[in-house]
């Protein structure tokens, strides 16, 4: 795929995958990551060869500067591996850090350039979204991310400066090859979320739960783990599964204290399933102190609800299973690229009509 993909598409991935949010945790915490230390985790050290090591430097960003750029780059690995496990450290001013496996052939290496948020996911496999400081993520035994020999690698950095002088900002990202590769259940994602965000001036506001389902082929797909979403103004974010659209469900993920710069990665141990014939029911909260109405938006300065939720082994098939889109800040300030989305979001997995 040719990297200077149309604005229309880059915008409608922009749509379904945009999950962001700068948090901050001590050293302690951040290290529990998705794959928290566990008894059965106690050979983690020797079942791990060194790390692969690639980094990214948007250099010079000003005060009050917000954007997102992108780099590709080669991995290192001279020959086929699976990740066990990723470490990621971004400095001040990051916003997330998005490490994704290029598979399109025709692409090649490249200097920073400006780029959509969640360009990667036209071009290759995100295998993490960071929004910490220091963030650790390590799969289930027996499962990683497969990649090819001489792999190539896209790292997208969203970041704002709200400081008060100019910084570089820097994420490098540690990948730890499983040193038996073979019989490795492959692991992957599902993002969840709602694009219909309108939080009233000076307000606590709840949304409504709103009710996405799993299509059929996903029935046997072991869900992990999960983490809420969600920028500033986020007080709660709660996940269920649910029978069908009727169904109150299964609460999954709702955090006590829901804290948006430490939002919890909760692992399921063991992993679960969602009912057949069922999907997710989810809704998020918010304070919104400032004199506007705060709608959903890319920007850290506009609000998300959003749900990571990990599984293997992967699945051919839809990524991301979002809803709200009709009533979005997008589809009512351009009509023709509404429907345009909408059409991209049904055939990529969203609920969008």
């Amino acid at each position: 795929m040719n990297r200077f993909t149309s604005n229309a598409v880059a915008r409608s991935i922009g749509l379904l995958l945009v999950v962001g949010g700068c948090a901050e945790k001590d050293a302690d915490e951040t290290r529990k990551g998705i794959g928290a230390p566990s008894a059965s985790d106690a050979g983690e050290s020797a079942e791990l060869g060194a790390p692969l090591e690639i980094s990214i430097t948007v250099p010079g960003v000003q005060p009050g500067e917000e954007g997102t750029k992108c780099l590709q780059l080669p991995l290192g690995n001279t020959e086929a591996v699976a990740i066990g496990k990723i470490e990621n450290t971004l400095s001040t001013a990051s916003h997330h850090l998005v490490v994704s496996a290029v598979n399109d052939p025709a692409e090649v290496p490249t200097d920073l350039f400006d780029c959509r948020p969640f360009k990667a996911v036209l071009i290759g496999a995100p295998l993490t979204v960071t929004q910490k400081h220091d963030d650790v993520i390590t799969m289930p035994r027996g499962v990683g991310f497969p990649l090819a020999a001489n792999q190539l690698m896209h790292l997208e950095m969203h970041y704002i400066n709200t400081g008060n002088d100019a910084v570089d900002v820097v994420a490098k990202s540690a990948l730890y090859p499983l040193r038996d590769s073979e019989n490795v259940q492959e692991a992957s994602f599902i993002i969840v979320g709602n694009l219909d965000i309108q939080i009233p001036p000076h307000a606590e506001h709840e949304n409504p739960p709103a009710y996405v389902s799993l299509p059929p082929e996903f029935a046997s797909a072991n869900f992990y783990a999960a983490t809420g979403h969600t920028h500033r103004f986020g007080t709660r974010a709660r996940l269920a599964t649910a029978a069908n659209e009727t169904d109150p469900g299964t609460v999954i993920y709702d955090p006590p204290g829901f804290s948006w710069t430490e939002a919890e990665l909760k692992r399921f141990d063991p992993p679960f399933r969602v009912p057949s014939g069922g999907g997710f029911r989810f809704n998020c909260a918010w304070n919104n102190t400032t004199d506007e109405t705060v709608t959903y938006g890319e920007s850290a300065l506009q609000e998300m609800c959003f749900f990571w939720t990990y599984y293997y082994p992967r699945i051919d098939g839809r990524r991301t299973l979002i809803t709200g889109f009709e009533n979005s800040p997008y589809a009512k300030h351009d009509a023709g690229a509404a429907k345009s989305d909408a059409g991209l979001a049904k055939s990529d997995g969203g609920t969008s009509p």
